[in-house]
């Protein structure tokens, strides 16, 4: 895949939700001249955790802004840019000036050789340093070696690198304590809500780093010897003639400026706002490949930064909640649509699965009384073949296993068997799965489990009589049966994304959706400590268990109340996985809208919390999704029958009853002129 970008530089700034910023004339303003990214979250609180994980692709146990006194001894982006050539610099305005130590080496030194956690340490000079925001020094690969140390650099270097052209391809710029908007100039001191905070970061940006304000007027310029302050980009310019704009800035060819927070305003009080979300953050895109006025709708979070740029100068994962994070196509020039429908010419029936079998859509169906199976192949869906299989009564599910795929049948006693199929055509004998999955409702998903070396396995997911959810998962043999710990009365569906399953199911007595989580990596849990580095057991987060809470399926907009209509569902429920994406579609709630719709979620690494007492940081309370999108052409019957499942080639397949034949329709990015 070619580069979108030649360099990125990222601009980090603190705690604001997005509309506190965009109300701001000149932040507003700023969106406008980029790529706004509507739906950018970042990934706990406080602010150290998300430095954290936009170098690291975790928390790696960090929940407080304590500035370790040990290394951290994960692997960062630092290392895959190295193993790639790719040149950086970390720039940190104020940085103190602190020599490597030798003792860094080591594998472990006393807490008092720790970098400095703030600066300046004296009573008459307030700190405008923090290390809790300078990730890069607290990592051991970082640490310990010399000439990572000699990149973390001060903001002069970086006019200098600017004005002499040396800009490396990747550049991190974190401003002081007083211009990224922490605490008000000259003091220690927040306001609660952080409203007044933005004018404060807002002017820095637009006169000073992204100005021309001149060496002589910003305080100790001239003494260190810089030429140049400010990028000169003229954002009024760049919004009516942005290649001018460009080319009379300081910003080098190619460059892709990202200005995002860290974090929300999490802890204000008395702010009644139609904010967007828990943790949604103002983040945006500017450059010369940049359009203007254009936006990027996806979730998206510090480890979709990673994945981005490891995208862009093809870099190796760090197989964290990077790895499937999704990223920025738009910046690739791709757009997302759904083909027009086709007839598939297979016979109506009651059931409609589908799954992928290696590479290969496969199809399962019924006619006369016996489900068969088509594959598709060649744009073309193959004649329906006997899988020797009655059409029972009930729950029928199919999905994706190792190389094969898994399909799941009731009993006449409520209880189910599942058969296996290399091809989706040659299945082998049912097996009777153990008798305390039974009920309704049924959903089934094979998945990797990342904490079990992407070992393959599958889940079932019921309801018992009452309601109340189980699950079960297969590893060679069902295992036994695990209260989900919430209720239904109606469909569900299972899907992936990175190290978390995710189980959407119809609210009891309405619907409405919900979801919750089951985190499956040993990174994502969090033995938490307070912000006065306490033990916080009621925040710790868990592997291999269900989250406490759920929440409603829904994009953040007006507290939700603006889309009170939207996110209303019909009968089945599908979930499947496209490269960075978790797509759910299904029918529109009522007899008269038959139409069909997709939503996306995208953010991995979230967390599932073990209490709930929990603070939910990091949770799906703290996670949107996309605004459902109608799928063109489609119309799906009373109960919403229709099937979906990857296409093989990093896209969606949906088959769904038309009035004469089963149709078909394809999902994937173009690349737009």
């Amino acid at each position: 895949m070619p580069q979108a970008f030649d360099r990125i530089l990222i601009v980090m700034m603190e705690n604001q939700y997005r509309n506190y910023v965009l109300s701001d004339a000149f932040m507003g303003k700023l969106a406008r001249a980029g790529m706004s990214l509507t739906n950018s979250f970042g990934c706990f609180h406080p602010s150290q955790t998300n430095y954290v994980a936009s170098l690291a692709g975790e928390l790696c146990n960090v929940t407080n802004d304590d500035a370790p006194t040990t290394p951290l001894p994960q692997q960062t982006l630092i290392d895959r840019i190295e193993e790639k050539n790719v040149s950086w610099k970390a720039y940190m305005e104020a940085l103190p000036p602190e020599l490597w130590n030798e003792n860094w080496a080591k594998p472990t030194y006393p807490a008092a050789d720790a970098p400095l956690a703030q600066y300046p340490n004296s009573n008459d000079a307030l700190a405008r340093y923090f290390r809790k925001h300078n990730a890069f020094a607290s990592f051991r690969t970082i640490q310990s070696n010399p000439d990572r140390w000699a990149k973390i650099v001060d903001e002069n270097q970086f006019w200098n690198d600017v004005e002499n052209g040396n800009l490396p391809q990747y550049s991190w710029f974190t401003p002081d304590i007083w211009n990224d908007g922490h605490y008000l100039y000259n003091t220690h001191f927040d306001t609660n809500p952080r409203t007044r905070l933005v004018p404060q970061l807002s002017a820095w940006l637009e006169y000073v780093f992204l100005g021309d304000p001149g060496v002589e007027n910003v305080q100790g310029a001239q003494a260190s010897g810089v030429a140049n302050i400010g990028l000169n980009l003229d954002v009024d310019l760049l919004l009516s003639d942005p290649e001018k704009a460009w080319k009379a800035s300081r910003v080098p060819e190619g460059t892709l400026i990202m200005i995002t927070f860290d974090e929300a305003d999490y802890d204000a009080v008395g702010y009644d706002t139609n904010y967007d979300g828990p943790n949604q953050i103002y983040s945006v895109l500017l450059g010369d490949m940049i359009t203007p006025g254009s936006t990027w709708d996806r979730p998206f979070n510090h480890y979709s930064l990673l994945r981005t740029i490891e995208k862009n100068f093809d870099l190796n994962s760090l197989d964290r909640n990077d790895k499937d994070a999704g990223w920025v196509r738009g910046l690739w020039g791709q757009t997302y649509d759904w083909s027009k429908p086709q007839q598939a010419d297979l016979p109506l029936g009651q059931v409609a699965e589908a799954a992928l079998c290696g590479d290969v859509p496969c199809l399962v169906t019924d006619t006369d009384g016996a489900l068969v199976t088509s594959r598709l192949e060649g744009g073309q869906w193959s004649a329906p073949v006997p899988t020797g299989f009655a059409l029972p009564q009930g729950d029928v599910r199919l999905t994706a296993f190792k190389d094969s795929v898994m399909l799941v049948m009731p009993r006449d006693d409520g209880g189910f068997v599942f058969s296996l199929s290399r091809d989706g055509v040659h299945w082998c004998d049912p097996r009777p799965m153990p008798d305390d999955i039974r009920g309704s409702n049924l959903t089934l998903l094979g998945y990797r489990d990342i904490g079990d070396k992407d070992a393959a396995k599958a889940m079932v997911c019921w309801q018992d009589p009452q309601g109340f959810i189980f699950s079960s998962v297969f590893d060679g043999e069902w295992g036994t049966a695990t209260p989900v710990g919430q209720l239904s009365d109606g469909p569900m569906a299972l899907g992936q994304l990175g190290p978390s399953l995710f189980l959407v199911y119809k609210e009891r007595n309405t619907q409405v959706m919900r979801v919750t989580s089951y985190n499956l990596a040993a990174f994502n849990v969090l033995v938490a400590k307070d912000f006065a580095g306490n033990p916080a057991p009621d925040n710790n987060t868990t592997q291999y268990a269900w989250a406490v809470a759920d929440f409603e399926v829904g994009n953040f907009a007006k507290k939700l109340s603006a889309l009170k209509n939207e996110y209303l569902a019909d009968g089945k429920l599908t979930l499947a996985t496209m490269d960075g994406e978790l797509h759910l579609v299904h029918r529109a709630a009522y007899a008269d809208t038959p139409q069909a719709y997709d939503t996306v979620f995208g953010l991995t690494g979230i967390l599932t919390p073990g209490s709930e007492r929990s603070n939910g940081f990091g949770s799906l309370d703290q996670a949107g999704w996309t605004r459902e999108q109608q799928i063109p052409g489609v119309s799906l019957p009373a109960g919403g029958l229709h099937a979906l499942c990857p296409d093989g080639a990093d896209g969606l397949v949906m088959v769904w009853p038309g009035a004469d034949t089963m149709m078909w329709s394809r999902a994937a990015y173009h690349r737009t002129a």
